[in-house]
C-alpha cells in the first residue's frame, strides 16, 4: 500500500507557483514533496476564522486542506508571510447614523 498523500494544485495555486522565482518554487514544491510523504510530520498550522491550514516555507506560506479520509491534500494558495489574502480583509463597518443634530461622523439618517 502507498502511504503517500495526493497533494492537489488549485489553480490560483498553480498561478501562485508559476510566478515565484526558481528558487523559492524549489523550496515550495520539497516542502508540498514531504507533506505528501508524512502530513503528520509537517508543522501545519490552523488559521483563525478559515477553513486552511498554513504550511510555512521560510518567508512564504502556503495554504491547503487536508481530506484524511481520501489521503489529499488541496493547495489553495502560496503567498508572502504577512501578505492578507481576500478573506482576510474584512468589509469596511458601515457609517452610523444620526437622528438627531448634526454629530461630526455621521450620516443623517
Amino acid at each position: 500500500m502507498n502511504d503517500r498523500w495526493v497533494v492537489i494544485l488549485t489553480p490560483s495555486a498553480r498561478r501562485d507557483l508559476r510566478r515565484l522565482d526558481r528558487q523559492v518554487k524549489r523550496r515550495v514544491e520539497q516542502a508540498l514533496d514531504q507533506l505528501a510523504a508524512d502530513p503528520a510530520a509537517a508543522e501545519l498550522r490552523r488559521l483563525k476564522g478559515r477553513p486552511e491550514l498554513r504550511l510555512r516555507v521560510r518567508e512564504w506560506r502556503v495554504l491547503l486542506e487536508l481530506d484524511h479520509p481520501a489521503r489529499k491534500s488541496s493547495c489553495t494558495t502560496c503567498s508572502p508571510a504577512g501578505a492578507p489574502t481576500a478573506t482576510d480583509q474584512t468589509p469596511p463597518a458601515p457609517a452610523p447614523l444620526c437622528f438627531a443634530g448634526t454629530e461630526a461622523g455621521c450620516e443623517r439618517g
